[in-house]
């Protein structure tokens, strides 16, 4: 059944509920006038007309011809009073009515007739009234019950209506919202129940659909994943050899190159292989910590260990030499010297370091100085890199840590921040700052601070390249 005929059938059962209780309210209302329990509304209003075609032909008037329902004040032709059945304010009344006063319709219709010798004023009410006087006194007006029954009786059936509709969608809602709850919960093995309306059906298949769909999807996406996983960790390993050979090699050469006597070009061959050696070991860097992405199932965030912050700050001066060698550019350190320890991912710290050095050495307009200063403050650590050959533009300090950053240099050299931006990444997870600006003799600086507390490992850090 679809939504459309289901809510035709039922508006013309509803319909016909409506007309069956109008019949019955009918026929209830029509016994009662037949059974002399009420009279019609106009009931006493013809009996007064009765009254007034009796006196009409007979000349007189016989206070026995009315019935106790109607009031009436006979007066002689002086206005006395000659009888009467009402009270006093119906004789008042009856006497303002003679004298062609306005009496309002809630005190009641009056009517007179003429006899010879006087007049008689008759009262009566216009209603449905019951035949017991007793009845009129306590009961509610008949119309107001019977509009009353009308009334509940439509609301209930519109309840009912109402209850019945509701009813009849959420046993075709309620399955299909259980199961999209089940597949956005993850569970896609909850196929959606058959139901009876033909809308909520169509729907109900075009969602187990696409939850075959999804769970088929997922289930390639994570055979595609395991596969990677085990390429990737056979290319680390075909990875990791030949660079250690190279290294190998590389360290020996070195070795042998200080060992020669001839000095000519000794030191360009001595740099040169410094600079083969700082590469291998940054690649050797990345493998460690994509060996331990695969291991572990995490980011590329290497775990905390405690350094000596004199001897890696000896580490860092050794690779600004060797940067500046192979840039061309002049290197100068100032290391404060420290015996404070420290608990970081030491991987990672350098890394971060290494990003900011060589963004200054790459960046810079030749000839130029790269300074690298460390102080220990009261409770944190200090670098500070400044590049005396260039400087920070108004969007690079505003948006240079971003990662979607980059301008041109001269028009022709692409400035991105993704350095900046993983260097940024690493420091949110020690509670650390990197800031950029310009020093009053317009040189770029990056300052890096970060505490001394000892803290915990997060597996949470973003990749730093």
């Amino acid at each position: 059944m679809t939504l459309k005929k289901m809510f035709l059938l039922y508006s013309l059962i509803f319909i016909g509920v409506i007309l069956v209780l109008c019949t019955a309210l009918y026929v209830t209302y029509m016994t009662g006038v037949r059974n002399h329990v009420y009279s019609f509304a106009d009931s006493e209003e013809k009996q007064v007309e009765v009254l007034q075609l009796r006196i009409e032909a007979e000349q007189h008037f016989d206070p026995d011809w009315v019935s106790p329902s109607i009031t009436y004040v006979a007066l002689n032709n002086n206005n006395e009073i000659l009888s009467s059945n009402g009270s006093a304010s119906d004789r008042k009344l009856a006497l303002s009515y003679l004298k062609g006063e306005d009496i309002p319709f809630s005190e009641g219709y009056f009517a007179k007739s003429l006899f010879p010798g006087g007049v008689c004023v008759f009262k009566y009410q216009i209603g449905v009234r019951y035949s017991s006087e007793w009845a009129n006194q306590h009961l509610p007006r008949v119309e107001i019950i019977f509009v009353s029954a009308f009334i509940f009786s439509v609301l209930v059936s519109t309840i009912v209506f109402v209850r019945f509709i509701s009813k009849r969608l959420e046993n075709n809602i309620s399955p299909l919202r259980h199961t999209v709850r089940l597949i956005g919960s993850g569970n896609l093995n909850y196929p959606v129940p058959h139901l009876s309306i033909k809308e909520f059906e169509e729907l109900g298949s075009l969602t187990d659909r696409m939850r075959s769909d999804l769970k088929n999807t997922l289930q390639a996406l994570w055979s595609n994943e395991n596969q990677m996983r085990e390429s990737t960790a056979q290319m680390l390993h075909d990875y990791r050899t030949p660079l250690t050979v190279a290294r190998a090699h590389a360290e020996f050469l070195r070795e042998d190159l200080s060992n020669l006597s001839d000095m000519r070009n000794k030191d360009d061959l001595i740099d040169s292989a410094d600079a083969l050696i700082l590469n291998l070991e940054r690649l050797t860097e990345i493998g460690d910590r994509l060996q331990q992405q695969m291991a572990s199932d995490t980011s590329l965030a290497g775990g905390n260990t405690v350094i000596a912050l004199d001897d890696f700050n000896q580490a860092i001066d050794i690779l600004g030499h060797i940067l500046s060698n192979h840039y061309g550019n002049a290197w100068r350190s100032n290391f404060q010297k420290c015996q404070q320890t420290l608990s970081i991912d030491e991987i990672g710290l350098k890394q971060t370091l290494m990003n900011v050095l060589i963004n200054a050495f790459e960046h810079g307009n030749s000839p130029q100085t790269v300074q690298l200063q460390f102080e220990v403050l009261q409770d944190s650590v200090q670098y500070l890199i400044s590049n005396s050959g260039s400087c920070f533009s108004e969007r690079a300090l505003a948006n240079g840590m971003q990662k979607e950053f980059s301008e041109k240099a001269n028009n022709d050299e692409a400035i991105t921040g993704l350095g900046l931006y993983f260097a940024r990444r690493f420091l949110d997870k020690y509670d650390g700052t990197i800031r950029l600006f310009n020093s009053p003799d317009n040189h770029a600086c990056v300052q890096i601070t970060f505490p001394l507390q000892v803290v915990k490992d997060d597996p949470q850090t973003p990749p730093l390249t």
